[in-house]
């Protein structure tokens, strides 16, 4: 029974130990990373390394993420009418905490194994303790540009990984045909009428669709940004261009005046 507790004791303590020296070891590089001069060259350098290395694991990571959010939670939404909330739930999954969380996975992944590494093999090469004799701050020298490198990094990559995840609508950004089902869809589970908004291109297309929902529920569209969009139908004079006249084909195609 003694040498139980005694082992338990010597466990604890041994953690306590450890959790400890990690507090200390991260104070101390807090402090050193506040205090000039910082090594502004290496900071640079493992940014690049950081950073720029990992963003293509991070856009891939970003895209198949929002991929499967999306995909798996349309479904579900489908069945309770809520289609409209698929882009907020994507949106607020990635941004709040798929985004943050699985960047820095990749990134302790990629570049924080590879700085491991480097650490390691310096300490065995004796590289840190000749640092040491040279009088020079091993910690200040080797751990500080890696921790303001990732402060740096992680932020950028963070919004890279939410920009590229949240790039995928696969009911919204979609064909023709995902257009017509999706109104069609709408129109039979609210009975509403409908109006589609914001597009640019296929005018006479998407007008078609409008005007021929199921019911007679399409009562016409609204376009998006007649100014910038590169269809558009206004100059910046606000004089009108000749593919305003789209609309009045299509006004006496559907409305009949």
């Amino acid at each position: 029974m003694t040498r139980w507790i005694t082992t338990l004791g010597a466990t604890l303590l041994a953690e306590v130990g450890r959790l400890g020296r990690t507090g200390m070891f991260l104070g101390q590089t807090v402090l050193d990373s506040l205090t000039p001069p910082l090594k502004g060259e290496r900071i640079l350098r493992q940014t690049w390394f950081i950073g720029w290395k990992s963003m293509f694991v991070i856009a891939l990571t970003g895209t198949f993420t929002g991929m499967v959010v999306a995909l798996q939670g349309f479904p579900t939404l489908q069945r309770v009418g809520s289609e409209a909330l698929l882009g907020p739930m994507v949106s607020l999954s990635l941004i709040r905490e798929l985004g943050p969380v699985l960047t820095a996975l990749m990134v302790t992944g990629r570049a924080g194994s590879a700085i491991a590494a480097e650490i390691g093999i310096m300490r065995n090469s004796e590289q840190l303790d000749a640092l040491e004799l040279m009088g020079l701050n091993p910690l200040r020298y080797v751990v500080v540009p890696n921790v303001l490198a990732s402060v740096l990094a992680l932020p950028v990559l963070t919004v890279v990984f939410d920009v590229i995840g949240l790039s995928y609508y696969p009911k919204w950004h979609g064909s023709l045909d995902d257009l017509k089902n999706n109104v069609t869809l709408l129109a039979k589970s609210y009975q509403q009428d409908i109006i589609i908004a914001e597009y640019s291109q296929l005018k006479k297309e998407v007008n078609n669709i409008a005007f021929n929902i199921p019911g007679d529920k399409g009562k016409g569209t609204c376009i998006w940004e007649p100014l910038s969009t590169w269809e558009s139908i206004f100059d910046n004079e606000g004089k009108s261009k000749e593919l305003i006249n789209v609309y009045d084909e299509i006004r006496k195609e559907y409305l009949g005046r």
